[in-house]
């Protein structure tokens, strides 16, 4: 059985799990690999070529998705195999992004490896030479070249910020829920699991209340700060941030935990920054004065509100939970801003398009925001203000119902007040939404006891019969059983 790319024998390596998991939607499987249905529908042909030989064929359940069945363990053990097996990347940017890995993984790499490692000829290395070298550049890294051998130049952080800026997929209904092979292949010698058990632990345990997105990005970092460490690679310098005392004590413990499991020590750069992207994810635990400026938000926010009054005539001013869920955004994207973080919105252009009034009001009003706040709010932030104000507006036509619904959202508390309002808005004759929850408490069975879920990302084998939200236009669902 030859397989003639990478993505072949992923798809095929999750069609033969062992879980309970046993069917795979298309667009699960095309958001899980960053292609389209109509690639992977192509692949699974391909695939049942190759498993012809094998009497081995990949079906297709209606409303379910793709699955495997009957398969000897012998057979399943042979395929695994083959699916562990070295294959070559399934297209340019998969392949670029492998050899950027192989060079920040290695200290030098020998042209004849890098070309043997990869399947490719010098030429057609020196061509994707050409796009490295402009990538690298971007986080001033630099590829430098001793005859044969190429080596990349740059501080350790900024190395760090590439892998984690430029290697790292993080669309959002796929971020949360697992980790993908790309992050499997990028941290290979870390045990994820293990790491995500000891991270979700740990915010239950001290009740840290996050998103699923921010805590995937707190793994990651930590994940990254353990591969690197274990590779002889330390951080040389830090931000230094005053958080709670008793947030940076449980931080403590984290680190120590984490350095036992496995088997590392971190210097003080990295348990400084182990603090910092905390922080970046949860910035209700930095204290440092400066970033007390709750009159000056509170202000800005009812002459935001008042603005959006005049000009729209949408009077927003006495609802009272956007009030709260805009002071509190914008007192921690304070925090973030003075702490030179960035955040990204992963649905930046479905917002734009799909909640254009929402977006109109807030771009107009949002110079308010930045001149009494000293801020700066590009289009992600402008796209996460907006959620609060769509949401609002939706707000003004809701309530009461008869099926209980939870929603199980993986973006944030804006996202999910935004799907519960327009969900409450069209369907309030017919639904009362209990409560919203983050796919971690989802797990957890926080959302039991309820008629129905609502959910964006995919709840396998789910006890409740979910609805699916694949789109944020309330009225595109599927329904999963």
């Amino acid at each position: 059985m030859e397989l003639s790319h990478k993505r072949l024998g992923n798809i095929l390596k999750i069609l033969l799990n062992d879980s309970s998991n046993k069917y795979f939607s298309a667009s699960f499987l095309a958001q899980n690999f960053g292609v389209s249905t109509r690639t992977i529908r192509n692949d699974i042909q391909e695939l049942n070529k190759e498993l012809d030989k094998y009497n081995v064929q990949i079906k297709n359940k209606r409303m379910a998705g793709f699955y495997i069945e009957g398969v000897s363990k012998q057979t399943r053990k042979r395929l695994l195999d083959i699916t562990q097996s070295k294959l070559p990347a399934s297209n340019f940017l998969e392949r670029i992004q492998e050899i950027e890995q192989y060079l920040l993984v290695n200290d030098v790499v020998n042209i004849t490896e890098l070309t043997e490692q990869f399947f490719i000829s010098d030429n057609t290395f020196f061509s994707y030479l050409v796009t490295i070298k402009k990538e690298f550049s971007k986080f001033d890294l630099k590829i430098s070249k001793n005859q044969d051998n190429y080596f990349v130049e740059g501080s350790e952080l900024a190395k760090r910020n590439f892998i984690i800026t430029r290697l790292i997929n993080k669309k959002a209904n796929t971020y949360i829920v697992d980790f993908t092979e790309q992050e499997k292949t990028i941290f290979y010698n870390v045990d994820l699991e293990l790491l995500k058990q000891i991270v979700h632990g740990f915010l239950r345990h001290y009740n840290y209340k996050i998103t699923d997105i921010n805590a995937k990005n707190i793994i990651l970092h930590v994940a990254l700060s353990i591969s690197r460490v274990k590779l002889g690679h330390h951080l040389d310098s830090s931000n230094i941030l005053k958080i709670d005392q008793t947030v940076l004590n449980s931080l403590l413990v984290l680190s120590r935990k984490i350095e036992e499991k496995f088997q590392i020590k971190f210097n003080q750069n990295e348990a400084n920054d182990l603090i910092y992207h905390f922080a970046i994810n949860y910035p209700e635990c930095v204290t440092n004065s400066k970033f007390d400026i709750s009159k000056s938000i509170e202000e800005a926010v009812t002459t935001f509100l008042t603005n959006i009054k005049v000009k729209f005539a949408i009077d927003l001013l006495n609802d009272q939970e956007l009030h709260v869920n805009l002071i509190q955004h914008l007192t921690n994207l304070v925090k973030i801003k003075k702490m030179n973080g960035d955040r990204k919105n992963p649905l930046l252009n479905v917002i734009l398009s799909t909640f254009p009034y929402a977006y109109e009001m807030t771009v107009y009003a949002a110079p308010v925001l930045e001149n009494m706040l000293k801020l700066h709010l590009n289009d992600d932030e402008v796209s996460f203000i907006t959620l609060h104000i769509g949401a609002a507006v939706e707000r003004q036509g809701e309530l009461s119902a008869k099926k209980n619904v939870a929603l199980v959202c993986s973006t944030g508390a804006s996202m999910a007040a935004l799907i519960k309002a327009k969900l409450q808005t069209q369907f309030s004759s017919f639904i009362n939404i209990t409560g919203t929850y983050t796919y971690d408490e989802y797990l957890e069975g926080s959302a039991a006891n309820n008629d129905f879920l609502i959910a964006t990302v995919p709840l396998n084998n789910s006890p409740i019969p979910v609805i699916k939200h694949t789109n944020l236009v309330v009225g595109q669902y599927s329904t999963e059983y």
